[in-house]
């Protein structure tokens, strides 16, 4: 029998514990009233709650049984699910889907980047995870410690595990839906672990085809370089508003801009994948499993190939690559780590200006650094001419003036000054220059209660893809070339004319590549200008989603 001491100290360590669990079910989860309105009366409903309560049995029955290796490990688990729900939901104003969770897997190696533009609220999220793992594994007392048996242990042990499955059935039963303002408790880690299931059994396996074109243009530019920026939103530049940032690109005559453009993607591996291997809106996304590929065609027209990465160092590959692609190219370089990540870019740009100098035929794709978040970082300290700016743990969206000018900043540093180095002491007479960015920014709105400024799969922004579009050439005849077609598509070209584009200056035949790849800049170009929602790989027979990008006439200028 317990003591009168021992007693009140159980009843202590009871609530103590207790509280601490209702805190940490409280303050990771978002919407649950919500949901239950949307849900109306219904057996999905009568789901809904007993979800809620076999997880919140789950884990209180983990939180007081005796076996510490159970509350340790579990707590563990419990805690870094709730972390990872609630510091999305914080962080993009929406809950985690499986689909954000193979996007995020995708691109973790921007997880660095990622934490530092949301390190504060990451913090917060964090220190609530941490008081619900002390809340399991505090130890609990007297009469409240669950006696344990061996088959006792087992049950409970295993009883975190019911809610997973059966969040796993709803995800597989809704195709993908069904998981919001469930337990993130239990459910980041269900999705993971369905998402890793499913994916090991219905893997897709990837077979290009070859290239059965063939070249018949005998002149084509002795050099072509595919810059692809990253997150530079079309407005926010000077040859497309009055308001925009220096390019150092205004006023050139060997410029021919198109514009307002439409990314492939909202994401960069979604639109990198894309432009390197052609997949257009109508063979999405089998393409970008069959289609040769860029490096394929350049070869066969007697192009060397180059890759520049200046996001990514020791061999790390991102954005769909694989080793496979990887070997078909003939330089792949990447920019070392210890270079200064706002003069990633520069070392790229001499790297290239070298290339150029070469008698052998070029084709180079070039990755650049450029703006991608967080801002500060990707521009030197004394080259902020936006004021105020960002402070380094200040949350995006919290302010919309100091994300904006340091985004401004970033902008002005990495397309204004990197055009004036690059530009200098350049001949072009003969090579063909293609610039453009993988996708663009959402800077219209606060944190309310999250910000995503790309990547979005849930109530994604329009200029998530409102993305710049030029090409810089010296050559009179494909300068012409180039001025006649941004007369025609001004405001009207995306990133599916490029591949077209791009074959058709490697001296592809116009009908094979037109039939097979859709148009070039240098037609007529009548579709929407939209650009995918991420995910590019769908499941369960559900449609690709496009969002159109703002119009002209209805974006404000910054």
């Amino acid at each position: 029998m317990e003591s009168n001491n021992s007693s009140k100290y159980s009843n202590i360590s009871f609530w103590l514990k207790l509280s601490l669990l209702g805190m940490f079910f409280t303050f990771t989860n978002h919407e649950i009233l919500s949901r239950i309105e949307i849900i109306g009366i219904s057996a999905g409903l009568a789901v809904y709650i007993i979800l809620w309560l076999f997880s919140i049995s789950a884990i209180c029955l983990i939180s007081f049984t005796k076996k510490h290796s159970i509350r340790i490990i579990w707590g563990l688990i419990i805690s870094f699910s709730a972390f990872c729900g609630d510091f999305f939901y914080s962080a993009s104003g929406y809950h985690m889907s499986i689909d954000d969770i193979e996007v995020m897997w995708r691109v973790r190696g921007n997880a660095d980047q990622a934490f530092g533009f949301y390190w504060s609220i990451l913090i917060e999220s964090l220190g609530i995870a941490l008081l619900g793992l002390f809340a399991i594994i505090l130890p609990p007392y007297g009469r409240y410690a669950i006696i344990q048996s061996k088959r006792l242990t087992f049950w409970i042990s295993t009883a975190p595990l019911l809610p997973m499955f059966l969040i796993a059935g709803i995800i597989y039963a809704r195709g993908g839906d069904g998981t919001n303002a469930l337990p993130n408790q239990v459910t980041p880690v269900a999705m993971s672990v369905f998402l890793v299931v499913y994916n090991t059994i219905f893997h897709d396996e990837i077979i290009r085809e070859n290239v059965t074109m063939t070249p018949t243009v005998e002149k084509n530019p002795k050099h072509i370089l595919l810059i692809i920026d990253e997150s530079i939103r079309a407005d926010f530049l000077d040859i497309n508003s009055e308001h925009g940032m220096v390019t150092n690109l205004a006023g050139r005559n060997n410029i021919a801009n198109f514009g307002f453009a439409a990314s492939a993607g909202n994401c960069s591996d979604t639109t990198n994948v894309i432009l390197r291997t052609g997949g257009t809106k109508t063979t999405l996304p089998d393409a970008v499993r069959s289609n040769p590929t860029i490096w394929s065609y350049a070869k066969k027209a007697g192009y060397q190939t180059t890759y520049i990465d200046a996001q990514t160092s020791d061999g790390v590959l991102h954005n769909f690559m694989t080793e496979d692609e990887k070997n078909e190219i003939d330089s792949f370089i990447q920019i070392n780590a210890d270079v200064e990540k706002h003069n990633k870019d520069f070392v790229a740009a001499q790297i290239i200006k070298d290339l150029l100098k070469n008698d052998q035929p070029q084709f180079i794709y070039f990755v650049k650094i450029g703006a991608h978040w967080p801002y500060e970082g990707k521009y030197p300290r004394e080259r902020s001419y936006y004021k105020p700016y960002m402070a380094p743990n200040e949350a995006p969206g919290e302010n919309l003036e100091h994300m904006i000018n340091s985004y401004k900043n970033a902008i002005s540093w990495t397309v204004g000054e990197f055009f004036n180095e690059f530009l200098k002491d350049i001949d072009l007479s003969d090579h063909v220059v293609i610039y453009t960015a993988d996708h663009a920014q959402n800077l219209d709105h606060r944190r309310e209660p999250g910000f995503m400024s790309h990547c979005s799969s849930y109530n994604e922004h329009p200029t998530e893809g409102l993305v710049p579009l030029l090409t810089i050439t010296d050559s009179p005849e494909y300068s012409q070339l180039m001025f006649d077609a941004a007369k025609i598509n001004f405001d009207k070209a995306s990133h599916y004319n490029l591949f077209s584009t791009i074959l058709l200056l490697f001296g592809y035949p116009e009908q094979d590549v037109f039939s097979r790849y859709g148009k070039s800049l240098m037609q007529p170009i009548n579709e929407k200008q939209e650009y995918l929602v991420v995910p590019l790989f769908v499941r369960f027979g559900r449609p690709l989603r496009w969002q159109q990008i703002p119009q002209r006439d209805t974006l404000l200028a910054h």
